[in-house]
């Protein structure tokens, strides 16, 4: 799991072709929340039936991500310790599911569904995602960019941030999507039908210092370990530190930048290279 500057360098890299002066894709570690469907999760305490985020944190200077649950107003919760549980109250008939949901996976002998609503419903956790809780000076790196995404309002450049689904690990038979509400349902995220999604990648766009409300949807009772990443680009020139390495049989030009360099000087300390993070966006 990410922590807070756990490691000698998240990222700022040379990608092929880069340099100084270009944008730098970035991506965090793989992590993930806690889905209990229909049932406790032993071991871990629920999130209350209030408002929640799934909570980015860029710390800046290149130095990473971190995850979190904020549960509003401001506190962070440990993500390690809580889940996020869909009972009784998000229970809905698949009945209601019509052919433009075919993304939500439910299979014909399903009565039911579970949905933990894009607004507030009494009884359920009110889950967004947000990279609110990053620092002014640390949005102040992350790029004017446009994603690849095909909603409204994404074509345009804006410091957009990547929240991208990784794996679901679930009961059998359990599908999981995410999607909002609008004239017609429009799948963000969908292990049944991923293709669907409006970016063929399962990813959602959230602007920095936003926050957006989705559906997260179940098929099947049981426990769901649901693995993201978070994903941006950078404006951020790494410094004048340069290291030819070899790492996972793939030589690499690194630029670093240590979690000690918090003023972006380019004084970096000694590193370990066992403990090197390589996030190298395609």
């Amino acid at each position: 799991m990410m922590r807070p500057r756990s490691c000698a360098v998240m990222m700022a890299a040379c990608v092929a072709g880069a340099t100084l002066g270009d944008t730098w894709p970035i991506e965090s570690e793989p992590f993930l929340f806690r889905f209990a469907v229909d049932q406790d999760w032993g071991g871990f305490t629920p999130i209350q039936n209030t408002h929640h985020d799934l909570s980015f944190i860029y710390h800046g200077c290149g130095n990473g991500f971190s995850h979190a649950i904020l549960k509003v107003p401001g506190v962070l919760l440990d993500a390690d310790t809580f889940f996020v549980p869909a009972g009784e109250a998000s229970e809905r008939d698949t009945s209601v599911l019509s052919s433009p949901f075919d993304f939500v996976g439910a299979e014909p002998e399903d009565d039911i569904f579970w949905v933990l609503t894009q607004n507030q419903v009494p009884g359920m956790p009110f889950l967004g995602i947000t990279p609110e809780n990053t620092s002014n000076s640390a949005s102040a790196e992350i790029a004017d960019w446009v994603p690849n995404d095909t909603r409204p309002g994404r074509d345009s450049p804006a410091p957009w941030v990547g929240f991208q689904l990784v794996e679901v690990d679930g009961p059998e038979g359990g599908q999981f999507s995410l999607f909002r509400t609008g004239t017609s349902p429009i799948p963000i995220m969908s292990t049944a039908e991923p293709e669907a999604t409006t970016t063929g990648a399962n990813t959602a766009y959230v602007a920095c210092c936003s926050h957006e409300h989705y559906n997260w949807t179940f098929t099947k009772p049981g426990l769901y370990e649901i693995t993201f990443r978070w994903t941006t680009v950078l404006e951020l020139d790494p410094p004048d530190l340069n290291v030819d390495s070899f790492v996972d049989g793939i030589d690499l030009d690194i630029w670093l930048i240590e979690p000690t360099d918090l003023t972006c000087d380019g004084e970096a300390d000694a590193f370990d290279l066992s403990r090197l993070m390589v996030n190298l966006m395609p």
